[in-house]
Parts: structure tokens; C-alpha cells; sequence
């Protein structure tokens, strides 16, 4: 039942609401359904291939966008602004490379410019170079050490919060 509530939610661009009867996308609802869609179809549930198709079009061609925004975090010395690449793109990027449908040009426009990801995206550009079979990218990408990271909380865009960055 909740996978046909899911795929209920789709509008006509292929993007998902983020309330059911919505009329607005949400790019990180839409990624996280295809994530969870893409997972339970893996399991041997019934997902429509069309729904998925659509949802990974839409996600494919939102990745390529070079969005970016403010990005605060927090250190023991205090309060860091910059911009990085919105988190949706790397989130996109794995949830592609799951689908066996990787992206290598965009993962390489972020594996060469580093200072556009954060340190949990980082993790999510290795993981679709993993799940691509291009190793060497993988491990040039993924960080040496695992460091705790503490961004600001927000409440829409990609609802990033220490949470679920650190997880």
C-alpha cells in the first residue's frame, strides 16, 4: 500500500510531491521516493517501471543543474558559511548509479571540484562510483576519516540537519 501511495504522488513531470494531493515537485521527496521505490523493488516488491522511469528522468536531468547555496556549519571555533552544490545533486547522482543508469560526467564535475561538496555528499559521489565499478574514483573521493560534522538545520530544500548528515 505505501508503495502505490508513493507512486500516486507523481506529477506530470515525473517529480514527486511532497504531500499527497500536492501540486508542487520537492527534489529531495522526489529522490528519497525513488531511493526507497528503487530499494523495494530490489526486495522483490512490485514497483511500476514507469513511475520509476519517470522519476529517474527527472532526477537525471536535475543533477546536471550546477545549483548551489549557502551552506552553514559549525566548528569548535564558530560559524562557517559557503557555497557548495545544493545536497540534492549528490543524493541524485547515487540514487542514478543504484539504478545501474550512472552519470559519470556530472560525478566527474564534482569529483574534480571538491569545495562544492560537504563531507557527507562526498560520501554519497564515492558511493555512485562504487556502485559504478570505477574504483580509483571512489577512493579518491572518499574521505580519509570520518569527522562529525555539524550543519546548520533546514527545514526545506534538502532538510539537512547533524542527524542526517552524520548518518
Amino acid at each position: 500500500e505505501g508503495i502505490r501511495k508513493i507512486e500516486s504522488m507523481q506529477l506530470y513531470d515525473g517529480s514527486m510531491a511532497y504531500w499527497q494531493g500536492g501540486t508542487h515537485s520537492n527534489w529531495w521527496g522526489t529522490v528519497y521516493a525513488a531511493h526507497f521505490l528503487l530499494e523495494a523493488k530490489k526486495a522483490g516488491y512490485d514497483v511500476s517501471e514507469n513511475v520509476l522511469n519517470k522519476l529517474l528522468k527527472y532526477i537525471s536531468k536535475k543533477a546536471k543543474v550546477r545549483s548551489t547555496f549557502d551552506y552553514v556549519s559549525y566548528t569548535r571555533t564558530g560559524r562557517t558559511v559557503r557555497k557548495i552544490a545544493n545536497k540534492e545533486i549528490p543524493y541524485s547522482l547515487y540514487i542514478i548509479a543504484l539504478a545501474g543508469k550512472g552519470d559519470l560526467s556530472t560525478m566527474n564535475y564534482y569529483k574534480s571540484r571538491p569545495h562544492l561538496l560537504s563531507e557527507d555528499s562526498r560520501y554519497l559521489l564515492a558511493g555512485a562510483y562504487a556502485l559504478t565499478g570505477r574504483w580509483n574514483a571512489y577512493y579518491e573521493v572518499v574521505p580519509n576519516s570520518y569527522e562529525p560534522i555539524r550543519p546548520e538545520r533546514l527545514t526545506g530544500g534538502s532538510f539537512d540537519s547533524e542527524i542526517r548528515a552524520n548518518a
